[in-house]
């Protein structure tokens, strides 16, 4: 008897364990794929989100929560996000690398907030992102690799991946749902079935380290395009395949079926339904109709119960110059520094006509009013300073290096050992002494630039020569080099050499070439690479990256050549160089090409202000002959300007970057410097609420917002404020 009521104690406390540990194992967060049903389940329910893309490396942290709540309020219950490695990477002494997620950079903070504001995360950590981001998101010093092969099981490029996850995927581990956090699923690289490597054992052996950080638990995905080369490369066997295409391709049904052959259970998935597109510097600004948006959206989530991720939701700016490049049978394509994509919400914030009619199908039950930023508007500022960028070339925050020939950015970068500056290093300048057994009886020659990356303003003892480009879709001055042997990134430029017996001249002459990276190409689609040493992502090294020839002769010579990488910190463009009043009767001189302007406003208290922060303003650079250059604000980089190209005109000021009560110093350096048809000139810019976009033929179109700009600008909304989006002043 004994015995038996020992054995049924031990059975009832074997089915209290069982139902404990089943209690448990229910209360504990779970995301996974049913794979009989083609569901995902959130906590055992089906499950089916609406994401929106977004970058934080585009959006001032300021600016996170107002943007996460805009999204929610907008019917998404989750956004999908990259992360770009070299906006993390900071050089430090002795080139050992370390990483900062400190401040906008604050990744954690950033996927924290999302969950506290009701939506999920989808992480993208790369190592390749494309996004238009510079290089892809890689480091630029791997360019400096000999032969390197990036994206591949090359060793010595997977070594650096695995020092980038083992420092970034500890930190966003117990930030997966299992784990309590708000990040369902985690991806492996990024359309790499686009590329040309198509690398199996790459593609697995990221996925063993993702797993091997981050737990058996999590569930991983890819994304490719809408191709069958695309979906076989970019997929792999353990891993959950998803697809990317946009409202133009219509028949929804054949590509459900050409995804099906790679992935044949679980949830149909687009992770970028591209709700806009993105602008090329001298391209007609992009916009995706909203009706056919909307089309593509409800056949997606009725017809097929799919999941969905916009591309963009927002797009944010590629401030400090980290904008990317494509390029397109040798013609390269920089990327503007507005990164608008005519999404749902726009650069400055604000809830477009695609957002409204998303909450209309996604919540039509639950619709709030929407809350968006304001915009101000702050008057002139005059510039009353100027300085020429090339008197400060022998500073002492200056180094150069010396060599037989020039050396490219990147590599000289490395061999002095720099920082990661913030904006990163764009600017290089070269300077030779021509020898003077090359200056003949004549004075006019050709200079040949070889592997010109990308744009050049080229000097003759200080007198400028004209300007040289690689051939592309902006604005350029490419004349092919056939002693370079003809190719796009090539450039032949007319240059006038004093002759000895000149009077007046009594040393050689000095070249000085000071070349613009536009950024590095981020994309290369695999049917443009024809061979192994085609690919341009592995070539895009900046400066001159070949040989410089005056007619037929090679400049070379022991140490002749110096190699000056230019980062334009705050406390260059403030203590490296001497500033004057700007005049325009040397055009050659102090405020031609690559001058530097230095001007200030006063923001009194008077300004509106939300959570004591001004308003977000605009800087108008299409007035006042500027030319094309960068614009910074407080030290801070807005990015570049280009009114030639087109077709962005005004550069997003947000305003946490303003000082209230305080001086806001602008400075602007204009490459190309401004014109002045009919002196006296003015030197000045304005500050106003609201952006316009230009084409490529120089037509003005109208902004954000039509009709009542003006009125809805000042009625936009901060945090915390209610104020009624009118449907109709919301058509653009």
């Amino acid at each position: 008897r004994e015995m038996k009521r020992h054995l049924s104690t031990m059975a009832a406390c074997r089915v209290l364990y069982v139902v404990l540990v089943l209690a448990v194992a229910a209360s504990e967060p779970s995301f996974r794929i049913d794979h009989e049903s083609d569901v995902f389940l959130l906590d055992g329910e089906p499950f089916q989100y609406a994401a929106g893309e977004v970058l934080y490396s585009r959006i001032p942290r300021s600016h996170w929560r107002p943007l996460m709540r805009l999204i929610h309020d907008g019917g998404l219950n989750a956004i999908q996000v990259y992360v770009p490695w070299n906006f993390h990477e900071v050089r430090a002494a002795g080139n050992r690398h370390e990483y900062d997620f400190t401040g906008d950079k604050d990744l954690v903070h950033f996927i924290e907030a999302a969950g506290e504001e009701g939506l999920f995360v989808l992480l993208r950590p790369g190592p390749y992102i494309c996004a238009e981001w510079d290089y892809g998101g890689l480091p630029s010093r791997l360019l400096t690799v000999p032969d390197i092969r990036i994206r591949s099981s090359d060793k010595r490029y997977m070594d650096e991946v695995r020092e980038w996850f083992e420092e970034l995927l500890p930190r966003v581990k117990p930030l997966l749902y299992v784990n309590g956090g708000p990040i369902l699923m985690v991806q492996i690289e990024n359309e790499y079935g686009s590329y040309s490597e198509c690398d199996k054992d790459y593609l697995k052996t990221l996925e063993d380290l993702l797993r091997s950080h981050l737990g058996d638990d999590v569930v991983l995905y890819t994304t490719d395009g809408p191709d069958e080369r695309m979906l076989k490369c970019g997929s792999t066997p353990t891993s959950f395949t998803t697809i990317d295409f946009g409202p133009s391709k219509t028949n929804v049904e054949e590509l459900h079926q050409l995804w099906r052959r790679f992935q044949p259970t679980g949830p149909f998935v687009n992770s970028e339904l591209y709700a806009g597109w993105f602008d090329h510097w001298g391209e007609e600004h992009h916009r995706v109709d909203s009706k056919d948006l909307m089309k593509m959206v409800k056949t997606l989530w009725n017809d097929y119960g799919a999941s969905i991720s916009f591309y963009m939701m927002h797009g944010g700016t590629n401030f400090d110059a980290w904008n990317g490049a494509n390029i397109r049978q040798g013609v390269y394509q920089p990327t503007t520094t507005s990164y608008d994509y005519d999404a749902p919400i726009s650069e400055a914030g604000r809830p477009r006509e695609k957002w409204l009619l998303l909450q209309e199908f996604l919540v039509p039950n639950e619709r709030v009013t929407p809350v968006w930023r304001k915009s101000g508007e702050y008057g002139t500022v005059t510039f009353e300073q100027a300085a020429h960028l090339t008197d400060a070339l022998n500073a002492s925050s200056i180094r150069s290096l010396k060599g037989d020939t020039p050396m490219t950015l990147e590599a000289a970068i490395e061999e002095l050992g720099l920082p990661q500056t913030s904006p990163p290093v764009s600017l290089v300048a070269y300077r030779h002494t021509i020898t003077q057994g090359l200056v003949k009886d004549k004075t006019e020659y050709v200079l040949h630039l070889c592997g010109l990356h990308d744009r050049a303003h080229v000097y003759v003892d200080g007198v400028m020569q004209g300007i040289a480009s690689r051939q592309m879709s902006a604005p350029s001055h490419w004349e092919k080099s056939d002693q370079c042997g003809g190719g796009p990134d090539s450039v032949a430029i007319n240059v006038t050499i004093p002759t000895p017996t000149t009077e007046g001249v009594s040393s050689p002459p000095e070249l000085l070439v000071v070349v613009e990276s536009l950024g590095r190409i981020n994309y290369v689609n695999w049917r443009f690479v024809t061979s192994e040493d085609s690919n341009p992502m592995l070539t895009d090294l900046k400066g001159i990256t070949g040989s410089v020839y005056l007619d037929q002769q090679p400049l070379t010579g022991a140490g002749s050549w110096a190699t000056s990488p230019l980062p334009l910190t705050l406390e260059f463009l403030t203590s490296s160089l001497k500033y004057h009043k700007p005049s325009h009767q040397d055009r050659q001189g102090k405020v031609g090409p690559l001058s530097l302007f230095k001007g200030s406003v006063s923001l009194p208290g008077k300004y509106p202000r939300v959570k004591g922060r001004l308003p977000d303003t605009f800087l108008d650079m299409s007035e006042n002959g500027w030319s094309k250059g960068v614009a910074f604000i407080n030290g801070f980089s807005l990015g570049r300007y280009w009114n030639e190209a087109g077709p962005q005109k005004r550069l997003y000021v947000p305003g946490s970057l303003l000082h209230i009560d305080d001086t806001n110093e602008l400075i602007l350096l204009d490459t190309d410097g401004p014109s002045c048809e009919q002196p006296p000139c003015s030197f000045q810019v304005r500050l106003i609420s609201e952006p316009i976009e230009q084409d490529a033929a120089g037509k003005i179109k109208a902004g954000e917002w039509i009709p009542g700009q003006q009125e809805l600008s000042l009625r936009g909304a901060g945090e915390g404020e209610d104020q009624q989006l009118v449907k109709e002043q919301a058509l653009v």
